[in-house]
């Protein structure tokens, strides 16, 4: 997996920021390890909880002529994000003290990650007058007046895969939260220093299908693939649809 070249840096020899980026940097590894342990867990109990979920609903449709599911609509409304200022190009770089930015996004930190109840992997391309764009790592990892912050949601790596560890299941979560921890701004017209104009769009994808509306609103989910685009009309074609998360241990 490729390492971000702030963790490079934190690997300098010295004090100063570069400790703090070095530091920060060992336990976001020794964090990454230990949830995909927990991956292969839930995915060993997630098929245990299949197969008895399946010999449930046959034995139940023997019994009955059939079962009909119901699940309850979940009333609970998406988070709106506060769109953040920065217009900068990329390469992008996260603050290393994001308590504010953490605070804006209507998230919640703790001094390590709070597993236990909401668990999220999503992950984002991003692509920009057809080129890659890298979504960075530490996002939302840093330290702050109290020492050691980590927000409930944030990145590791720049892979692009987007983590949500929070230690409930009340909230949910949106893509505009992630770059106003970042602080760059995306709305229906922005990214960063891309602006939507002279032929030019910024369109969200999930799952290769088309979201209309503004990308900040797209919703954190399992195993979702998303994607922006920024460009022409031909510049929109076949946007990423998949992503092996097995592959990525998450």
């Amino acid at each position: 997996m490729a390492k971000s070249k702030t963790a490079q840096r934190g690997r300098q020899p010295g004090g100063g920021k570069s400790g703090q980026h070095g530091r920060t940097a060992q336990r976001a590894r020794a964090i990454e390890a230990r949830e995909q342990a927990e991956a292969t867990e839930r995915r060993r109990r997630l098929r245990s909880g299949l197969i008895f979920g399946t010999i449930l609903v046959l034995a139940l449709g023997a019994i009955g002529g059939g079962v009909a599911w119901s699940l309850g609509k979940d009333d609970r409304k998406l988070p709106v994000a506060v769109v953040a200022d920065g217009v900068q190009a990329p390469p992008w770089t996260p603050p290393t003290d994001p308590s504010a930015s953490i605070a804006q996004a209507g998230l919640r930190s703790a001094q390590g990650e709070t597993l236990g109840g909401t668990h999220v992997h999503s992950h984002l391309d991003i692509v920009a007058n057809g080129k890659k764009v890298d979504l960075p790592a530490l996002i939302g990892i840093g330290s702050g007046p109290t020492g050691q912050l980590i927000a409930e949601l944030h990145t590791h790596s720049p892979d692009g895969i987007i983590h949500v560890e929070a230690p409930d299941r009340t909230r949910r979560y949106v893509l505009g939260q992630l770059f106003t921890e970042l602080g760059v701004k995306l709305d229906a017209t922005h990214l960063g220093s891309f602006t939507a104009g002279d032929g030019k769009t910024l369109v969200g994808y999930v799952d290769g299908k088309k979201v209309d509306g503004d990308p900040a609103r797209i919703e954190l989910k399992n195993h979702r693939q998303i994607a922006l685009i920024f460009g022409t009309a031909d510049q929109q074609q076949n946007p990423p649809a998949t992503f092996d998360f097995k592959k990525a241990g998450v």
